[in-house]
């Protein structure tokens, strides 16, 4: 009477782990990138370089002068080297109510597949929403350009979801 009991357990604990695997499977594709992999397009010798640094995370420009012009490589987040992007949101920090980035998917040599610009709609702490950028980039990535505005414009994260 009890002979099929081990395997029935077996088949029970079987299921579940094929239920857990199945959720797991299904890894979020959706990360966090910090402001800090973000870099000025100018050297800290330059003026526009100048008030460039990192602090908290989050890379800033404390200029009161000159607004800086920011390049951010963005990692392929599910592991793959193609892809659409679903979802892009930059975290920012705008002082002027002027700033905007452009989001670039590349293929493998630097070309331009698309590419899509938000603007800023206010000053203060705000998410720019890129939603889905069109493209996909075989073996390509993708780069996030920002204008910092002067005297503490932010970049503080990049989120980034492909498909």
């Amino acid at each position: 009477m009890f002979s099929f009991l081990p395997h029935k357990l077996c088949l029970v604990l079987s299921a579940i782990l094929l239920s857990t695997t199945a959720s797991i499977s299904h890894a979020v594709t959706k990360q966090t990138f910090s402001g800090t992999q973000c870099e000025s397009v100018y050297s800290a010798s330059t003026v526009y370089g100048a008030g460039i640094g990192y602090q908290y995370g989050a890379i800033e420009n404390n200029s009161s002068t000159h607004w800086g012009y920011i390049d951010c490589p963005v990692p392929r987040a599910n592991g793959y080297s193609s892809g659409t992007i679903a979802d892009l949101e930059v975290s920012v920090t705008d002082t002027d109510g002027g700033m905007w980035c452009t989001a670039i998917n590349r293929n493998r040599f630097g070309d331009t597949v698309a590419s899509e610009t938000v603007y800023s709609t206010g000053t203060g702490d705000r998410v720019l929403d890129f939603g889905s950028v069109a493209g996909t980039a075989y073996e390509g990535y993708i780069t996030v350009f920002c204008v910092l505005p002067k005297s503490g414009g932010k970049i503080h994260s990049i989120v980034l979801d492909l498909n």
